[in-house]
């Protein structure tokens, strides 16, 4: 069955889950974005060489991510597993400002290479998905740089949502404390939230299309 279009086969969390695990490639070999991301993170009330220190220390930290952080659907296992990054279907629905369940979206044909051509329709519903990226560390300063890089790479990476057929894409953010009995070695986890809109699609054959047209009438000479 031929792909009819950007969007069909969307799955929220594999498709954000893409993005960041290219992206981390990216900024660990971008001055410019780390320097981005350090300016936020640089402030040492103590002054002096710490700052430099500090600094030095967070972008040799961005520069070996792709190497140290596990980018994965759902949670970390144990403590042996961060840094980490967890992408969560957090919830989803029906946006019942565009498609509805089995709405026609519009029709495609295809030559059949026997001078036929057959034509299928495109049934969608719109739906509204929000993924959770959660940083996980065994350090808060760790977790909250390890979420600015996250950030840094969905904002300046939104692009890549939208040629995969999300339509429109919102963020919020948060902190969550996880279980103590369940997560012992970290207390508190930052997250960015990616609300995105898309379009569900399937296809139907119909079948051939009609190569030639009659028709009768009640009319008789």
């Amino acid at each position: 069955m031929p792909h009819l279009g950007a969007g069909m086969s969307v799955v929220p969390e594999l498709l954000v889950r893409e993005v960041l695990l290219a992206g981390l490639v990216e900024v660990a070999g971008d001055t410019t974005r780390i320097n981005e991301i350090v300016g936020r993170f640089d402030i040492d009330p103590r002054g002096g060489d710490r700052v430099r220190r500090w600094s030095e220390e967070l972008r040799a930290a961005i520069r070996t991510l792709p190497a140290r952080v596990r980018c994965a659907v759902g949670y970390p296992e144990d403590r042996a597993q961060a840094p980490y990054l967890s992408v969560v279907l957090e919830g989803g629905s029906e946006d019942s400002r565009g498609a509805v369940a089995g709405d026609v979206l519009g029709y495609h044909y295809y030559p059949r290479g026997d001078g036929r051509a057959e034509y299928q329709k495109v049934i969608g519903i719109d739906e509204t998905s929000t993924v959770q990226v959660g940083a996980w560390a065994t350090a808060p300063e760790e977790s909250l740089l390890l979420l600015e890089v996250a950030r840094n790479v969905l904002f300046r990476d939104k692009g890549r949502l939208y040629d995969a057929g999300v339509h429109e894409v919102a963020f919020s953010h948060g902190g969550d404390e996880p279980n103590p009995e369940r997560f012992p070695w970290t207390g508190y986890v930052p997250v960015l939230r990616c609300t995105m809109t898309w379009t569900r699609r399937q296809t139907r054959r119909v079948g051939l299309v009609p190569t030639q047209a009659s028709w009768t009438t009640n009319f008789s000479n």
